[in-house]
Parts: structure tokens; sequence; C-alpha cells
């Protein structure tokens, strides 16, 4: 199963998850449709120490999970 295959399945799945696709094989072509198919964010190989911190920090920041819960009825009123 590729990084799309899994971000999708975890896309019909319930509960939040923050995806953070990384690829050794990205183009911006695939990047948006990861952002489309609901990726938290994309980064490619070699990854950069400073930018994957930058990204984990601000998808596990406290707001960003208020973020997600206050979303968490709507999901589960579908």
């Amino acid at each position: 199963m590729d990084g799309m295959e899994l971000l999708q399945r975890l896309s019909d799945q319930p509960q939040q998850i923050a995806v953070v696709l990384l690829t050794a094989q990205g183009s911006i072509d695939v990047a948006v449709d990861a952002m489309k198919a609901g990726a938290y964010d994309f980064i490619q190989k070699p990854v950069d120490p400073a930018r994957l911190k930058q990204i984990l920090t601000k998808c596990l920041s406290p707001a960003r999970h208020f973020q997600w819960n206050s979303k968490l009825p709507k999901e589960v009123a579908r």
C-alpha cells in the first residue's frame, strides 16, 4: 500500500488523524492531491530536520487539537 492509499483509508475513519506524508518520489501534483485527500502536510526526502520539527510541532499544538475536537460533533452527526 502506498501513502495515498493509506491516507484514503485513514480518512474513512471517524477519528481525526494528522497525516504527514513523507516521500522520496514527490511532485507538486502529488503534494496537492495529498492535501486535497486530507493530509496535514507533505514533505520530501531528504528531510530537513528543522522543517520536519516545524511541521510536527504545529501538527501537535494544543490549538490544532482544539480545532479537531470542535469538528468532532459534526463528524459524528454525519
